[in-house]
């Protein structure tokens, strides 16, 4: 896509090169890689989560729509997926899936684990897989304050022996598919850690090739919670920024990226689309936030594709969506991994804003190739050090989030080191907002 840019050249979005996973499979499972904070391959190639919640997928779709689903993610770069194994309450018929099959034979006996239903939750796995997706599976979500959403009380109900005998069950059915990172608990903070230790100890007892992490009450990283466990591999991120702890996401994330023990971290769950009034540039703040402040992707939400309710399909091309494939291909050819948050201050001098949605976050490479700042409102005391880059000339331009348009900067490439002079956004993106990122690469 080509546009105009402020000097009257076509500013091309085409250099950011973006390949599918239809083109590019990437070999799973994923590992970690010692030292660094992100995670990698099986060819140790970092791998940059561009996720979604899909979490009532193997509940609540028919297989045909399943294919539909899978294929149009993939189509748009999506690499991983959240989805419950087991749902509770947020399916028609939970928690028994579309065709009628129940997780258990006695329901809430974990016990009596039904076949049938497990042979197809593979089966939706592997279809993924398919389609180059990794899929978070959770496989006993807990639910919000361990209430109806979720399993907690059945899992009090059957104890620590049933639900390490269904760990040790699930973990076999899935140990030889590759694509699948599991996530412990889900939306609570349980008083009673046993219940999910056991299960998760039952899925390492069996299967020690796939990563776990664990989802947390909102407000809550998974290593506040979970840090002691030895099956944790993966911290995250999750809050509401107009909600719960009102903790606006680059805190949380720079918290992460701060702490002495530190676990490579992602941005888990924050404001869906179409939810709690979240504007269509808040959804895009929380993503960038999260990368820029250490993480290593994000998973994005959409109501109703999260539960796959009435006119999901449509939702599919949602702006969030179209935003979403446009942060993977802005940072898709560059080397994103070596990303450093700006936590001191030091490489954007000036226009960082407030403390709150006001607030710009940057992160510059560690070898000096390139550097990101997003701002999400107007301003014209933008200003960068260009002391920290790799050659002497910086080329500095406008990325809109919104279409993946560039316009040139007056006066760009500038000398380094040095700053940059003030700069002004460049006023409406293509959707009318303001948010825009100021993209600068060492030519």
């Amino acid at each position: 896509m080509n546009s105009v840019d402020a000097t009257g050249n076509a500013a091309a979005s085409a250099d950011f090169t973006f390949t599918t996973a239809a083109t590019s499979p990437l070999p799973y499972p994923l590992k970690l890689a010692a030292g660094k904070r992100y995670i990698v391959d099986q060819n140790n190639q970092p791998f940059f989560i561009d996720g979604e919640a899909a979490w009532s997928l193997i509940a609540n779709l028919r297989d045909e729509d399943i294919d539909l689903y899978l294929a149009d993610r993939q189509q748009r770069g999506v690499n991983a997926i959240l989805v419950n194994l087991i749902e509770h309450k947020f399916s028609a018929q939970a928690p028994r899936d579309v065709y009628g099959n129940p997780p258990f034979t006695t329901p809430g006996d974990f016990s009596t684990r039904n076949n049938a239903y497990f042979d197809r939750a593979v089966s939706i796995v592997r279809k993924a897989a398919d389609h180059g997706i990794v899929v978070f599976l959770f496989p006993a979500y807990l639910g919000y304050n361990g209430g109806t959403e979720g399993w907690y009380q059945e899992m009090v109900n059957n104890g620590k022996a049933k639900l390490n005998a269904y760990g040790r069950y699930v973990g076999n059915r899935f140990v030889n598919l590759d694509n699948i990172v599991w996530v412990n608990a889900g939306d609570y903070n349980p008083p009673n850690k046993a219940l999910t230790e056991a299960v998760a100890d039952g899925i390492r007892a069996v299967d020690t090739r796939h990563l776990h992490t664990a989802h947390c009450t909102e407000g809550t990283s998974a290593m506040d919670y979970w840090s002691n466990e030895t099956w944790l591999d993966l911290d995250n991120v999750y809050t509401y920024p107009t909600l719960g702890s009102n903790t606006p996401v680059y805190q949380r994330a720079l918290a992460a990226y701060a702490r002495a023990s530190w676990k490579p971290f992602f941005l888990m769950e924050s404001v869906y689309e179409n939810e709690w009034s979240a504007s269509e540039r808040q959804i895009r703040q929380e993503s960038y936030e999260g990368v820029l402040s250490g993480g290593f992707g994000y998973f994005f939400g959409n109501s109703p594709i999260w539960s796959f309710g009435s006119g999901w399909p449509t939702a599919l091309n949602s702006q969030g969506s179209r935003d979403m494939a446009r942060i993977r291909s802005l940072l898709a050819g560059r080397r994103w991994e070596l990303l450093v948050p700006d936590a001191a201050g030091s490489f954007l001098l000036s226009g960082r804003g407030g403390a709150g949605a006001d607030h710009a976050v940057a992160a510059r490479a560690s070898d000096g190739s390139f550097g990101v700042v997003y701002v999400p409102t107007a301003r014209g005391d933008v200003q960068v050090s260009l002391g920290g880059f790799s050659t002497t000339k910086v080329r500095a331009r406008w990325y809109d989030p919104t279409s993946g348009a560039l316009q040139a900067i007056a006066g760009s490439p500038f000398t380094a080191p040095g700053n940059t002079p003030l700069l002004a956004t460049p006023g409406s993106n293509s959707t009318g907002w303001s948010d825009w990122v100021l993209l600068l690469d060492a030519q």
